[in-house]
């Protein structure tokens, strides 16, 4: 089999359950991920932490050491990670901020699509079959964000 004669194979199957790489034997698939209630909660976590300081805070004052799917939120644009600066032996810093569009998500005021599509750990785009989602529709639950930010009838981004 030639190099583009996998690569083509590859191709198609990535779509379809997936497909052992022929010539490097690595997994190859595109896949869906929702939003979901845990992610949320994380970022509920982080929203609370950000209310009293806003500042960078490192995975484990966020997520104590629970889950590594809480920082895929970073794809629908609503953490972001500080970039490793200091220790090149280390992948990331650990160091995220909610950003405005995780704040508003929180508070309400706009949606999120579903379900995200990746490959290679990549993004690839969001899937748009599927509505956009609020934050009561991850939780799955009636959410009042007065329970979050107390009973403020107004709140400024960023205070």
């Amino acid at each position: 089999m030639t190099l583009e004669e996998a690569r083509a194979m590859v191709q198609r199957q990535i779509y379809h359950g997936g497909i052992y790489c022929p010539t490097c034997d690595q997994w190859a698939q595109v896949y869906e991920r929702n939003i979901n209630r845990s992610m949320a909660r994380s970022l509920i976590k982080l929203f609370q932490l950000d209310r009293k300081e806003v500042r960078f805070y490192h995975v484990h004052e966020w997520l104590h050491g629970h889950g590594k799917d809480q920082a895929l939120v970073s794809f629908w644009g609503l953490i972001e990670e500080l970039p490793n600066k200091d220790d090149p032996t280390k992948r990331t810093s650990g160091y995220w901020p909610i950003t405005d569009k995780g704040r508003n998500f929180i508070l309400g005021k706009i949606t999120v699509p579903h379900k995200a599509i990746f490959y290679n750990a990549e993004l690839l785009g969001f899937n748009t079959e599927h509505k956009n989602v609020s934050i009561q529709d991850v939780l799955k639950v009636n959410f009042d964000i007065r329970e979050i930010v107390g009973n403020e009838t107004h709140m400024e981004l960023g205070q």
